[in-house]
């Protein structure tokens, strides 16, 4: 890979946002005027066609951006850096959650709704101390991680509850990779916090979840994927590359050369 490749960390998270906006158009466009009287989707749809090209594109240029990233994070005691733009965006994850939960009253009461309504507070919480940690810079605990992401898997089990019912896999097929992948940058969040995580894996879930986040913003849901998708696009660890990386790179055409001058 060379110095002048396109896929480079640098240009994320604004690739990301620009194909989360040009997803979620399509989507919109695709629920707004291709739903059928019985609330299905029209099978085999160009715009539904589109939709998934594009999801597959953005997966396979994150990959190719993220592979710089080859330094482990234990080379950095602090991946993320004093930022009060990390803080606000921590703030806004904690406003769509609790949003998310009074959604969850509105629609239907019971014990493990409840449950997960109760963690959904303990996780604004603990995105109001992970919003403290980046504005101040230093390294979170990793239980404040662990409450967000006892939360998230919670909520991932009522929003399938509802999903599950749905004919059409379409429906609800971006919604749930955001929360899985919302799961998931979590969890490689608290590995960061640990020194045992890896700086490629946190970037590309991180992209992947704002990605289908912009995606998610006709569910019903649409406040937490907008505040949780703000907190996404504004945590991202350290971008700088490996100088290493680029150096091995190209020394390898050059020891090529001088081996065949020597032969």
């Amino acid at each position: 890979m060379k110095k002048d490749s396109i896929f480079r960390p640098s240009i994320l998270p604004w690739f990301t946002l620009t194909a989360g906006g040009i997803g979620f158009i399509l989507r919109m466009i695709l629920l707004k005027t291709q739903m059928e009287p019985g609330g299905l989707l029209k099978a085999g749809h160009p715009l539904s066609i589109a939709l998934y090209i594009l999801t597959a594109c953005t997966l396979a240029v994150l990959a190719l951006c993220v592979l710089p990233l080859k330094i482990m994070p234990h080379r950095y005691r602090r991946p993320f850096r004093k930022t009060n733009r990390a803080a606000l965006g921590c703030m806004f994850g904690a406003i769509g959650i609790l949003v998310s939960s009074l959604q969850m009253v509105l629609r239907q009461v019971e014990f493990f709704t409840m449950i997960t309504i109760v963690m959904a507070f303990v996780a604004a919480l603990c995105l109001g101390f992970l919003a403290y940690a980046r504005q101040k810079g230093s390294r979170p605990h990793y239980l404040i991680h662990a409450g967000i992401i006892i939360f998230l898997m919670l909520q991932l089990v009522c929003q399938y509850r509802i999903w599950s019912p749905e004919p059409q896999l379409d429906l609800y097929f971006f919604p749930l990779l955001a929360s899985v992948f919302l799961l998931l940058t979590t969890y490689q969040g608290l590995c960061l916090d640990i020194l045992k995580g890896d700086r490629r894996q946190y970037v590309f879930c991180n992209q992947a979840a704002l990605f289908f986040c912009c995606l998610s913003l006709m569910d019903s849901q649409c406040f937490f994927y907008l505040g949780m998708g703000i907190f996404c696009a504004t945590n991202l660890c350290t971008l700088r590359v490996s100088h290493s990386y680029y150096a091995e790179k190209e020394a390898a055409p050059a020891e090529t050369t001088e081996s065949g001058e020597e032969a």
